[in-house]
Parts: C-alpha cells; sequence; structure tokens
C-alpha cells in the first residue's frame, strides 16, 4: 500500500516555524561558527549574546515562504545563500570584534533558517504528487552535505588552519548561490 500525502493549502506552507531537526542543525552550525568566532580567550558573555542573536534571527527565518513569494525561488534562494555566505566570512575574518560578529551571527541564524526552508520548500515543487518525499529528499542531502562538509572543514581546519578552512566554507555558500533549488 502507497501512502499519500495531503497537500497543504498554500498558504500553510509558507512561514511555517521551524522544524527540531532545523533547530538541531542550526545549534550544530552556530556551534561551530560561534567557537571560530568566540573561542580562545572570549569573555563567555560575548559568546551568549551571539548565541541570544543567532537564535532569535534563526525564529525569523521561519518567514522563508514570505520571501519566496515576495521575490520568486530564485531570488530568495540565492538571498539567502549569499547572505549566509557573507555572515560566514565576517565570522572567520573579525573574530573577538562583537560590532562585526554579532550582527554576523544573527545574518547567519536568519539566512540559515531560511535557506533551509527554501530547500525544503523546492522538495515539494518537484514532487507535488508527494511532498512528504520532496521534503524528506531535501532533508537527507542537507543531512549529508551538513556531515561531509564538517568533515572536510575539519579536514582542511588541521591542515590550513580554522579561519582558512571557514573561509572555504564562506566560498563554497557562494558557489550555491549558483544553484537555486529547481522550480518543477
Amino acid at each position: 500500500m502507497v501512502h499519500r500525502s495531503v497537500k497543504s493549502p498554500p498558504d500553510e506552507a509558507h512561514g511555517t516555524a521551524p522544524d527540531a531537526p532545523s533547530a538541531i542543525r542550526l545549534a550544530a552550525v552556530g556551534m561551530c561558527l560561534v567557537g571560530v568566532c568566540y573561542g580562545g580567550g572570549t569573555r563567555p558573555t560575548t559568546a551568549r549574546l551571539a548565541w541570544v542573536l543567532l537564535g532569535v534571527l534563526g525564529v525569523l527565518g521561519a518567514a522563508a515562504g514570505d520571501l519566496e513569494a515576495r521575490l520568486g525561488p530564485a531570488r530568495a534562494w540565492t538571498t539567502t545563500t549569499v547572505a549566509l555566505a557573507g555572515a560566514t566570512a565576517v565570522l572567520a575574518l573579525a573574530p573577538g570584534t562583537p560590532a562585526l560578529t554579532h550582527p554576523a551571527a544573527a545574518i547567519f541564524g536568519g539566512s540559515y533558517i531560511a535557506m533551509s526552508g527554501l530547500l525544503l520548500l523546492g522538495g515539494t515543487r518537484v514532487y507535488p504528487d508527494e511532498p512528504s518525499t520532496g521534503v524528506g529528499i531535501a532533508f537527507l542531502v542537507l543531512a549529508l552535505g551538513q556531515a561531509a562538509g564538517s568533515l572536510a572543514l575539519g579536514v582542511l581546519a588541521s591542515g590550513a588552519g580554522l579561519r582558512t578552512a571557514v573561509l572555504v566554507a564562506a566560498g563554497v555558500g557562494l558557489l550555491g548561490a549558483l544553484a537555486p533549488p529547481r522550480t518543477s
């Protein structure tokens, strides 16, 4: 027996809060980036504030559906991916400079959740008759990419240094802006 997913009305598909797996991924990625920026002698209060900003703007990233409705899928993807890459680069280039890293952490949180949401919405467009399949595949690809990216980042960091590795990750993010999710 094949399970058929029920399609959600269009306005329920946009602007939903991040689910638990998205929140866990945000925490894992954020831990790495906050550790890069705030490790090595930064006051704990400074790191805590960065976490708060990252989380607060992460919640705002749940408006990805609204962003996509206004800009279209390709422009929304490019906007969020470039914001994510730029924030990542700032975190690598200005560690220990809260005036730069705090806004970067906030932008990272919002753009990461928005980008993840856009990827999931794209999955529902690729599989319109089975939207749960599209969401499942998008989650799987996102998780596999994060696992492979973390491993590659660790290997690169051990040889070239953490700052270089995070800058390479920002560059890969910029390359991702060139490949928006399919619209059909």
